[in-house]
């Protein structure tokens, strides 16, 4: 069983956390961080059925959106948005591994497209 845990208490500060980070906050940014990537990786890793591969794509995204931190204020729901680019590059690095590697397994019932 993966180290991720599932529950996370609801982050009461998230839209200042997300303006703060926006203007390149480091310290907003790593409570972002910690609040989501446990949740996040569980989430990953239920697609790529790897711990390893979870935790660097958990990264890959956050690298992601501390490069593009001015455009925060225009994302809606971060969470939402946040599991969904994470669900892309799940599938995206399964389906890469999956045609190296010549698997034939899938991504488990309601990790598809």
């Amino acid at each position: 069983m993966p180290y991720f845990r599932m529950y996370r208490p609801a982050l009461n500060n998230e839209k200042e956390l997300l303006r703060r980070v926006a203007g390149g906050d480091e310290r907003a940014f790593t409570a972002l961080f910690d609040h989501y990537h446990q949740r996040l990786g569980m989430h990953i890793y239920r697609i790529t059925r790897s711990e390893p591969v979870a935790e660097e794509l958990v990264h890959d995204v956050f690298l992601k959106i501390w490069r593009n931190r001015e455009l925060l204020s225009e994302i809606e729901n971060f969470s939402v948005y946040l599991f969904v680019v994470s669900k892309k590059r799940g599938i995206e690095r399964f389906e890469k591994d999956r045609r190296r590697t010549g698997q034939v397994h899938r991504p488990r019932r309601g990790c598809r497209r």
